[in-house]
This record gives structure tokens, C-alpha cells and sequence, in this order.
């Protein structure tokens, strides 16, 4: 049970380093929102 309670934390905290610098440049940066979202499709387009 420890084990899987580990593999999800890991997950969680995979999925807010991943989307944390977005959100700050999103929250910080006028228009950042619409800049934060291109960076992220830019990021995750297919190959």
C-alpha cells in the first residue's frame, strides 16, 4: 500500500513541476495567459 501511495504522489508532483512555470508565467507576465498556453502546445505538439 506504501508503494502505491509513493507512485501517485510521484505523479502528483511530476504534474505541478510540469505545469507550475506556466502558471507563473501566466500569473506574472500581462498577456501571459495566452503566451503560457502557446508554450504549452509548442511543448506537447506531435512529432
Amino acid at each position: 500500500m506504501r508503494a502505491r501511495q509513493t507512485g501517485a504522489m510521484k505523479r502528483v508532483l511530476h504534474g505541478v513541476r510540469e505545469i507550475g512555470s506556466y502558471l507563473l508565467i501566466a500569473l506574472v507576465v500581462p498577456g501571459g495567459s495566452v503566451i503560457a498556453l502557446a508554450l504549452w502546445v509548442l511543448r506537447h505538439r506531435a512529432r
